[in-house]
């Protein structure tokens, strides 16, 4: 204590033991005293030895915060430590983000305020989107109102951005389940689970829901991927109540086992000997009529109804095809037969068989002629019957009847007669 300081005390015995001390120091010593050396402090200690009053006063100061070490992180949460300040009674705890450099300081937990002991856990560090955050601590020691310095920052600590992953990736048609593990999400958070859609309310295509427990930001729930769903890529999103959004999770839906064959697109029909301009296409599909993308099996055409019979189905590189991704998928195919309505039938092996849609077969662009009669002879026609009964002609009736003798003529020389049956005649 400076020279130019008074102190004074007096005790007196009033059954219990009191002591007042009053220090002065002049106003200018005293003001820069304060100021200057907010570290140092005073204090004094009242004994009573053998009914003698004696009184004590000793000064001393908060020694220099420690750096914070030990860091373990659960989830969004922190926990470390730090070695005690001298003469310190409680800490105060800083933190600083360093990455991105834009999010709240504001500390949580067993960290927030003044605390007495000399570890704690600061929970639920904001989030950067799908980004790990950086950040780094500090103490402050403190003795009633003197504090000691503050600590230097601590290593920088990273927590990572919240995260999604199934332990199956693979389903049928036919539905399946499998476990959905979400880590780095905030204490107590609720998540909701849907299949190709990433904002909540999903509505249908909501599988399930869940909270991750009041520590360690993770959670495994089982998710059910429901029957019926379309083969193909889809995706599964895990959506946190207080913003957690990490990315989806990328699915494979694949048929279930082959059942049938379905005409996809029908015989377009057209001109008799023409190639259609609508090729069949057939799949392979399950009981529940999803295309068994894994299928390759052989699929084969033919005429399954006409008109009359006879006609020919023939196809580009044959009458049957093997699938592809469950598919199989014809070209050129044509019919040589009779013009009319046609349908033609799909098979493979022990699978259900297909029919297709009626189709028509028209006649064709001419290519030959072709008599339906037989032609005509170049002979002359045979003259039409007479419609008189068969008999003598009128002249060989006429001849006669002039060969008759007459009533007073005397019957011609058989010259004669022949003259004139000859003149009849011609």
């Amino acid at each position: 204590m400076s020279t130019a300081a008074r102190t004074s005390g007096r005790g007196r015995r009033t059954g219990l033991r009191h002591a007042r001390w009053v220090i002065t120091l002049p106003g200018a010593v005293a003001a820069a005293t304060l100021l200057s050396v907010v570290a140092v402090y005073a204090f004094f200690a009242y004994t009573d030895s053998s009914n003698a009053h004696t009184a004590a006063a000793q000064g001393g100061s908060v020694g220099a915060g420690q750096t914070p070490g030990g860091f373990s992180t659960s989830g969004r949460d922190v926990t470390f430590s730090w070695s005690s300040a001298s003469n310190a009674l409680s800490y105060t705890v800083a933190r600083s983000n360093v990455s991105p450099g834009s999010l709240s300081t504001t500390l949580h937990g067993s960290c927030a305020g003044s605390i007495s002991a000399t570890t704690c856990t600061d929970g639920g560090l904001p989030e950067n989107g799908l980004a790990a955050t950086t950040w780094t601590y500090a103490d402050t020691p403190s003795r009633y109102n003197w504090q000691g310095a503050a600590s230097s920052a601590s290593a920088q600590v990273s927590i990572p951005g919240p995260t999604l992953s199934l332990a199956a990736t693979s389903f049928t048609t036919a539905g399946g389940s499998t476990n959905a593990t979400v880590a780095n999400f905030f204490d107590s958070e609720g998540v909701t689970y849907c299949i190709d859609s990433s904002a909540t309310p999903c509505g249908a295509n909501q599988l399930t829901t869940d909270t991750v427990p009041a520590s360690g930001g993770s959670k495994v729930t089982t998710i059910t991927i429901p029957a019926g769903e379309p083969a193909g890529l889809h995706t599964v999103y895990a959506i946190g109540a207080s913003g957690s959004a990490p990315s989806g999770v990328a699915i494979t839906v694949t048929g279930g086992t082959p059942a049938k064959v379905v005409f996809t697109t029908q015989p377009g029909g057209g001109p008799n000997g023409a190639a259609w301009s609508q090729q069949p296409v057939v799949a392979v599909e399950d009981s529940g009529g999803t295309v068994v993308t894994t299928d390759s099996s052989t699929v084969t055409l033919a005429i399954n109804t006409q008109p009359g019979s006879g006609a020919t189905l023939s196809c580009t590189g044959g009458l049957s095809k093997a699938a592809s991704s469950g598919l199989a998928s014809f070209s050129g195919c044509q019919i040589v037969g009779t013009a009319g309505t046609y349908t033609i039938r799909a098979t493979d092996g022990s699978l259900t068989p297909a029919t297709s849609a009626s189709f028509t077969v028209s006649v064709g662009a001419a290519a030959q002629l072709t008599f339906t009669q037989p032609a005509a002879t170049s002979r002359r026609p045979t003259p039409a019957r007479s419609r008189w009964p068969l008999g003598p002609t009128r002249a060989a009736v006429r001849c006669r009847a002039a060969a008759r003798p007459r009533p007073g003529v005397s019957p011609p020389s058989p010259v004669a007669r022949s003259t004139r049956l000859a003149t009849a005649t011609r």
